[in-house]
C-alpha cells in the first residue's frame, strides 16, 4: 500500500493504528447500527405495502407478486389488489428508498467534502438550479425538449459551475456555501418568474406539475419512474462510495491532505462532480425533499460516534432510505384519503432536527478549536 493510502488508514483509526481496539469497537458500533436502520427501514417499507386502500395482509403481498410474475394463478388475488400493490405501493417503496440512499450519500459528501456541518445541495443552490431546468422544460417543451433527468442533470452541473468559478476554485468552504445561498436565492427568482409569465389558463398542468413538483413528492411513482433514475443510481452509488478514501483525508485538513500528496481542490470537485450526478436524478423525480441530505450525515455520525467515511457513507444511506420512506408512508396514511407530499413533512419534522444537530456540531466544532 502507499504511504498515501497508508496514513490515511492510520489517520482514520484502521489496521495500522495504535487505536486498534477502539477501532474494532467503532465497527462493531457501525453494524448494530446499520442493523437497527435495516430493521426499521423494513418495518416502515412492509408497513407502506399492507396498510392503505385495501389494507391487506403478509400473504396477499406475497401472493400479489407472485401473480404478477406468474408463478401462480392469476385468480388467486383480485386484479385491483394486485394492481394496487405491485404497480402503486411496491413503486413507491422503491423510489422513496432509491431516494433516501442517494439523499444520504449527497449529504454526507457535502458535509464532510467541504468540512461544512450545513452543507446541503439547497443551499448550494443545486437543488433550486434542477427545479428551474425541470420548470423550464415544462413550461416550454417544444423549445427545450429535454427529459427531466437530463435537464436537472445539466441544471445541477451549470450551478456547480457557477460555484466553482465564484467560490474561488472551491479552496474556501465557507466561501462556497455563502456563493451557493447566493446561486439559489438567484435561481428561484428566475423560477418565480417563469411562474409569473405563465398562464394559469393555458398551463394548468404546468402549475399543477411545478407545485407538486417543488415540495418533494414520491406520490405518482410507477415502475418507469424507477426505471428512469435506478441506472443513475446504481452506478453512482458505488462511485460514491468510491469517495469515501478522498473524503477520510480531507478530514485531515487540507495542509495534511496536501502533505499527503492530495490535492484538496481537485478531490473537492471530484465529491462536488459525484453529488451533482447523484442528486440531479433524484430531484428530476422526486423534486426537492428538504432537509434528508442535512439531517442524515447527523444522524449517521451521532449513531456510531466518528468520522470515517467508510462507516458515515453507508449509515448515513441508510438513514436517509429510512427517512424518505417513513415520511412517504406518514404523508400517505396519516390524512388518508388526502396526501400530503413527503417533502412537506421533512421540513416540518425532519427540518428542526437536522437544524438542532447541525448547531450541536457547529457548537462542538468551536469548542475543539479553542482548545
Amino acid at each position: 500500500m502507499s504511504s498515501f493510502g497508508l496514513q490515511a488508514k492510520q489517520a482514520q483509526g484502521g489496521w495500522g493504528s495504535s487505536n486498534s481496539v477502539a477501532s474494532v469497537l467503532r465497527w462493531r458500533r457501525f453494524f448494530i447500527a446499520a442493523l437497527c436502520c435495516l430493521v426499521l427501514w423494513t418495518t416502515v417499507a412492509s408497513t407502506t405495502a399492507l396498510i392503505g386502500e385495501p389494507v391487506v395482509d403478509p400473504e396477499t403481498v406475497f401472493r400479489a407478486l407472485a401473480t404478477e410474475l406468474g408463478l401462480i394463478d392469476p385468480g388467486s388475488v383480485e386484479d385491483a389488489t394486485v394492481f394496487v400493490i405491485t404497480q402503486i405501493r411496491l413503486p413507491r417503496i422503491v423510489l422513496a428508498t432509491m431516494a433516501g440512499l442517494a439523499l444520504g450519500i449527497v449529504g454526507l459528501l457535502l458535509q464532510a467534502g467541504f468540512n461544512n456541518p450545513v452543507a446541503d445541495p439547497s443551499l448550494l443552490g443545486i437543488s433550486q438550479a434542477a427545479a428551474f431546468a425541470v420548470a423550464v422544460t415544462l413550461l416550454f417543451p417544444n423549445l427545450v425538449p429535454l427529459s427531466p433527468v437530463l435537464a436537472c442533470l445539466i441544471g445541477s452541473a451549470v450551478a456547480g459551475g457557477i460555484l466553482v468559478v465564484l467560490a474561488g476554485r472551491l479552496q474556501d468552504p465557507i466561501r462556497l456555501i455563502l456563493v451557493g445561498v447566493i446561486v439559489g436565492m438567484f435561481i428561484s427568482t428566475l423560477t418565480t418568474v417563469l411562474l409569473l409569465l405563465a398562464d394559469p389558463a393555458t398551463h394548468t398542468e404546468f402549475f399543477s406539475t411545478l407545485m407538486r413538483f417543488t415540495t418533494g413528492s414520491i406520490s405518482g411513482a410507477d415502475w418507469q419512474t424507477v426505471a428512469q433514475i435506478g441506472p443513475w443510481v446504481l452506478i453512482l452509488l458505488p462511485i460514491a462510495f468510491g469517495c469515501g478514501r478522498l473524503i477520510n483525508v480531507i478530514a485531515l485538513g487540507d495542509e495534511s491532505a496536501a502533505g499527503l500528496g492530495l490535492s484538496v481542490t481537485r478531490a473537492r470537485a471530484v465529491v462536488l462532480g459525484v453529488s451533482l450526478a447523484l442528486l440531479a436524478p433524484v430531484v428530476a423525480v422526486t423534486g426537492p425533499i428538504a432537509f434528508v441530505a442535512l439531517l442524515s450525515p447527523h444522524v449517521a455520525r451521532r449513531l456510531i460516534s466518528t468520522t470515517n467515511a467508510w462507516q458515515t457513507l453507508p449509515l448515513s444511506a441508510l438513514v436517509g432510505a429510512t427517512t424518505v420512506t417513513a415520511a412517504d408512508a406518514i404523508g400517505r396514511l396519516a390524512a388518508f384519503p388526502i396526501e400530503v407530499p413527503a417533502g412537506l413533512f421533512t421540513i416540518l419534522v425532519a427540518g428542526p432536527v437536522a437544524i438542532t444537530l447541525a448547531k450541536s456540531s457547529i457548537t462542538t466544532r468551536r469548542s475543539r478549536n479553542k482548545t
